[in-house]
């Protein structure tokens, strides 16, 4: 293959490289727009709950005017036919008695019917939380795989040092401003979290103190009721005294009062009877209302859960196109490597060149200070094989084992594990006895090769743009 052939087939696969890239900010701009959507109908569906929570509210507090106004009146109707009913008032304290223990009764209830939508919104508004909580995830979850896919995709092809260092500097500019964008977002959802919750604890508040305030009210209330019955009470032993010597010269007054009265009490416990049916009619209806209204917002939830699901299937098969894509990419890839390998290019050596030099000027690796970097030390273990090692640090306590690759594959890491650590303290027997660990350095990594490392406990070292990038995290000691 000639050298202009050679550059014809490079500058196919930059084409290719190109369009993935596109093909990535088009996926990610569709992201982004379906994320402000949601974000969209999840602030109007709590603004619709609010108000629909203030309405019910504003409905609850004119019930209760009402239902004390019609108290009262009641209240008025009873001390008017206790002036004009001055006989039989035995019988008359005695109904009242049972009237009042029946509207304690129902106060009782009220307010147990208060308590139990108290608590429904409660869960109502915790069920929300914890929605909104596992959309956050989602979101966090497929940023992270946004994240791990542009760092798979970046490649060091370089024909020329001016290009790379161009194209370098491009694409640190962009990871630098989609990682400000990035925290924006997440600074401004939290933000908005954290005003929805003080502004749930504030309802909160005024509802329990609306509450207390109704209860001392009520208190009050039953005080002055019982006051009054202890002065009626002296007032109506007092009216029985004098009644007793009345009583022979009013008989037949007596008797047409007493069919005015039962005529009256049978009036007033008919308009009792009919505010009772109005009331216990009026709580049906909103109980139908509630119970249509939470109907409609489980239905707008599964909808929204449905269209969540729909677009995931979505990005999931963009997705495994592009995957396609970067498979065909990387045989091409490999195919160039070998070809350029053949006319004496060898890009393993320029990356253990980068790698060598970055920790040498570092020569630190996950918070570890190290004394000695070395590299292409050769050993052979017990059984006499030889061995190379790329990269080895160390301290008087501690190494590092690094093994530097164009791509890291899952073989590698089985390797490292297996045999590369054993053959080293074999090798020299005088670093036998350091907390040695593994670190694996490459400029890309195959998803299943950088899981497995992870959960293996070993350091990786990753090049994007100029920057070494260290991932660290619950590493092991080998």
């Amino acid at each position: 293959m000639s050298d202009k052939e050679l550059r014809e087939y490079v500058a196919s696969i930059a084409v290719v490289v190109k369009e993935t890239a596109l093909l990535l900010k088009e996926s990610e701009e569709d992201r982004k727009k379906e994320k402000k959507k949601n974000e969209e109908e999840r602030k109007k569906r709590n603004e619709e709950f609010e108000e629909r929570l203030k309405k019910e509210e504003e409905a609850r507090v004119k019930r209760n005017e009402e239902f004390e106004e019609r108290l009262k009146k009641e209240e008025e109707a009873r001390v008017k036919n206790e002036e004009e009913r001055k006989k039989r008032n035995e019988e008359l304290e005695e109904r009242l008695k049972k009237e009042e223990e029946a509207r304690v009764k129902r106060n009782e209830e009220f307010e147990e019917r208060l308590k139990k939508e108290e608590e429904v919104r409660v869960k109502n508004e915790e069920e929300r939380k914890k929605r909104n909580e596992e959309l956050e995830e989602r979101l966090k979850k497929e940023e992270e795989a946004r994240v791990k896919r542009n760092e798979e995709l970046e490649e060091r092809l370089k024909k020329e040092e001016e290009a790379r260092v161009k194209r370098n500097e491009e694409l640190e500019e962009r990871l630098k401003k989609e990682e400000e964008a990035r925290v924006k977002r997440n600074e401004e959802l939290e933000e908005r979290l954290k005003k929805e919750e003080e502004a749930r604890v504030k309802r909160n508040e005024e509802l329990e103190e609306r509450l207390k305030k109704e209860e001392e009210a009520r208190v009050k209330r039953n005080e002055e009721l019982e006051e009054r019955l202890k002065k009626e009470e002296a007032a109506r032993v007092k009216r029985n005294e004098e009644f007793e010597e009345r009583l022979k010269k009013e008989e037949a007054a007596r008797v047409k009062n007493e069919e005015e009265r039962k005529k009256s009490h049978e009036e007033f416990n008919e308009r009792l009877r009919k505010s009772h049916e109005e009331f216990n009619e009026r709580l049906k209806k909103e109980e139908e209302a509630r119970v249509k209204n939470e109907e409609e917002r489980k239905k707008r939830n599964e909808e929204f859960e449905e269209r969540l699901k729909k677009r995931d299937e979505e990005v999931s098969v963009k997705i495994e196109a592009l995957s396609e894509k970067i498979e065909s990419l990387w045989v091409q890839i490999r195919k160039t490597e070998s070809m350029m390998n053949r006319f004496g290019f060898n890009v393993g050596s320029g990356v253990e060149e980068y790698f060598y030099n970055t920790l040498k000027s570092r020569m630190s690796v996950a918070n570890i200070q190290f004394e000695y970097c070395e590299r292409n030390l050769k050993g052979r273990n017990e059984s006499g094989e030889d061995d190379e090692f790329d990269i080895v640090m160390k301290n008087g306590t501690k190494g590092v084992l690094v093994e530097c690759k164009h791509r890291v594959r899952k073989e590698d890491v089985s390797k490292m594990q297996e045999r590369k650590i054993n053959n080293f303290r074999q090798s020299f027997p005088g670093d036998a006895k350091l907390e040695m660990y593994i670190a694996l350095a490459g400029i890309s990594f195959e998803p299943k090769a950088e899981e497995e490392a992870k959960r293996a406990g070993m350091i990786l070292l990753k090049q994007v743009g100029e920057r070494l990038i260290e991932e660290a995290d619950n590493v092991k000691v080998y």
